[in-house]
């Protein structure tokens, strides 16, 4: 799904999919929902959910309501609280948001929220180094 918000482009094709949930009821299910948080190449999160006309995914219709779908943007902050009611411990672990220091390319520096991995390699190039 694609959709402009904001004046921003968020694209489940080309963000990462860091994690996935749904509700326990059959998919035919007027409750059903099912949830993935992906993250954005410039580091901004985002949900994308659809489910049946008895969610918040649900889309009015002429007498009265059927499934949908919706891209929802999301704080760091509610990226953290999403991942630790929806995903196991193991994946929470892999893919927390934890506070870092980012290095612009001028040399400044600025706290920022950021999805943390353990890399195994060190890059060293014009653009990035660590």
């Amino acid at each position: 799904m694609k959709k402009i918000i904001g004046g921003k482009r968020y694209d489940t094709d080309t963000a990462r999919e860091i994690a996935r949930d749904w509700s326990p009821v059959s998919r035919t299910d007027f409750g059903f929902w099912e949830e993935a948080l992906y993250q954005k190449r410039t580091g901004e999160y985002f949900i994308h959910g659809e489910g049946g006309p008895m969610t918040r995914y649900a889309q009015k219709v002429a007498d009265g309501w059927t499934a949908g779908e919706n891209i929802i943007p999301i704080t760091p902050e509610a990226a953290r609280a999403w991942g630790e009611e929806h995903m196991s411990a193991d994946e929470y672990e892999e893919h927390q948001i934890r506070e870092g220091r980012f290095t612009m390319e001028d040399g400044t520096r600025q706290d920022v929220d950021m999805m943390h991995s353990e890399e195994y390699t060190y890059l060293e190039d014009d653009l990035a180094t660590g």
